[in-house]
């Protein structure tokens, strides 16, 4: 029905899908961590162990996951390639369009179930962390236990940690976002050299230089990858040093969180 009052409110409509979808299946994946956690009963450890063991549980169906995520780009690039050969039409043709779409369904379910696989992972690695500085600052005493690792969120610089590890997701998503505009840039614009400098490829007469745009995408993301990996993991160790171990659990919590909500929208 949007499409009907044109591209604006396809637009919107889509986001607003995409913000309702990240609800549902936050709550979904909330309620397997602590189902998972009520099966360890009033031990902290073994709730901990069992949220562990469902990761473990989604990661065993990676090798079939990792295979039916490639199903779609191979079916879509098929059908691009198809598609820029001419040679491609009829039957054959209607068969990679139904082909490109079971892709695309296969890899919307493949995304969610790997979502869902690096929360619980995510809640285990968090429970362990805390546990390792309980053990830490036994060692230390009571009382130094008490005022680092504190988790209070009333507390103002644990609040400034959740608030933090919030942020950095969305300044994680804008790095990778920029990287890929900026490699689609350049890739435009040596597509564009190309057909400028020879004319040819367009009538047939001359091949295009493919070796070039894959030369760019290769560098590109290997050198774009830098900054947000960089950002990944120095931000909890700048976090830890400079507030201190109850700010930096605020802050994975935080990450956690909002990582979970923007991974599905």
């Amino acid at each position: 029905k949007s499409s009907l009052t044109g591209p604006a409110t396809v637009v919107l409509a889509g986001v607003a899908l995409g913000m309702e979808s990240a609800v549902y299946t936050a709550l979904l994946i909330g309620l397997t961590v602590y189902g998972a956690f009520l099966l360890g009963g009033a031990s902290i450890m073994l709730a901990l162990f069992a949220v562990a063991l469902a990761g473990t549980g989604l990661l065993t169906t990676v090798g079939v996951i990792v295979a039916m995520d490639t199903f779609g780009p191979v079916a879509d690039n098929a059908q691009g390639i198809a598609e820029m050969s001419g040679d491609v039409e009829g039957a054959g043709a209607r068969v990679l369009t139904d082909l490109d779409a079971v892709g695309n369904t296969t890899k919307a379910i493949t995304k969610g179930i790997a979502i869902a696989t690096a929360v619980l992972a995510a809640a285990a690695l968090f429970g362990s962390y805390r546990d390792a500085i309980a053990t830490a600052v036994t060692d230390v005493g009571a009382e130094a236990g008490g005022l680092t690792l504190s988790m209070d969120i009333s507390q103002p610089n644990n609040l400034f940690g959740l608030i933090l590890g919030s942020s950095v997701v969305f300044l994680f998503s804008g790095l990778a976002i920029n990287a890929v505009s900026r490699s689609a840039g350049s890739v435009v614009y040596e597509v564009r050299r190309q057909f400028r400098e020879h004319p040819g490829i367009m009538g047939r007469t001359e091949k295009p230089e493919y070796g070039r745009v894959v030369d760019i995408c290769t560098k590109d993301a290997l050198r774009e990858l830098a900054t947000p990996g960089l950002l990944a993991v120095t931000a909890p160790i700048a976090v830890g040093f400079a507030l201190g171990v109850g700010p930096l659990g605020a802050y994975l919590a935080g990450a956690i969180g909002t990582g979970a909500l923007m991974a599905v929208f």
